[in-house]
């Protein structure tokens, strides 16, 4: 079954309007812990046309009603993470800080092959913390734990399509595209950190090849991104391998995963 957005008078019909209350019901843990009251999950699938969100699971039926029913347009560009702040309409920041308190929020995203996963959480607090969001194994966690309470759910909106026009959706750009110009302006050829014990100094190429692996990117896959032969990928890990005194890639791997923030 499909809805249109703009059928507005069906958007209250819809099966995530009146499962908010089991949504709410399952993230009762997430909402005792954290300074958060509304979670959000959606996975969005974009064409020329339209985007259509295939689920849409909400804890906040208000909040769900004034969005479809306003003229705000949907957010959906593949960022990892940004503010209501910086990508919500001042209208819609208003409607959510006075009537469902929904003071700040935080939109995550997951750009997929084929679709865009986004988790969304808000904050009545104005100082919002973000303990949850910066935790990338909590985050996953509760994520898993959600899936699988709410699977029921997910099934029942799998089948019940969200239309949404090209007219009302923000303009699919680059998501790293806003910070190329500060990325030029912090490049280094070489790049120090703390490896086990010992402060290590890789060049830029190990960097980003270590980088790439640890995203499950394979060698053939990291030569076509760097423009270099499998051979060459083969050298930099040998290198990088030599000056941590680690004896195998994964083991390489675990340490520099351990370097990072």
């Amino acid at each position: 079954m499909s809805t249109y957005v703009t059928d507005t008078k069906n958007i209250t019909d819809h099966p995530s309007y009146f499962l908010a209350d089991e949504i709410a019901e399952i993230c009762a843990p997430l909402f005792d812990n954290f300074s958060i009251n509304y979670f959000c999950y959606t996975k969005t699938y974009l064409d020329n046309n339209e985007a259509r969100k295939a689920a849409v699971l909400i804890s906040n039926k208000e909040w769900w009603r004034y969005y479809f029913q306003s003229n705000h347009p949907f957010i959906t560009n593949g960022k990892k993470v940004h503010s209501w702040a910086s990508t919500m309409p001042a209208k819609a920041r208003q409607a959510a800080t006075t009537n469902p308190n929904l003071y700040n929020g935080i939109l995550m995203e997951k750009r997929h092959s084929d679709c865009i996963e986004g988790l969304e959480f808000a904050s009545p607090n104005q100082n919002f913390s973000v303990e949850l969001c910066g935790n990338k194994d909590l985050l996953n966690q509760f994520f898993s734990y959600f899936k699988n309470r709410a699977a029921n759910i997910i099934a029942i909106l799998g089948r019940e399509i969200i239309h949404i026009p090209k007219s009302r959706c923000l303009k699919i750009e680059d998501p790293d595209q806003p910070y190329t110009e500060f990325c030029q302006a912090i490049k280094t050829r070489k790049l120090s950190l703390r490896f086990r014990t010992q402060e290590v100094i890789f060049s830029r190429r190990e960097f980003d090849i270590l980088s790439l692996l640890i995203k499950g990117k394979t060698m053939r896959e990291i030569a076509s991104i760097l423009k270099i032969s499998p051979r060459t990928v083969e050298t930099y890990l040998y290198t990088a391998k030599d000056k941590t005194n680690t004896f195998t890639v994964g083991r390489l791997l675990d340490c520099f995963a351990e370097s990072l923030f």
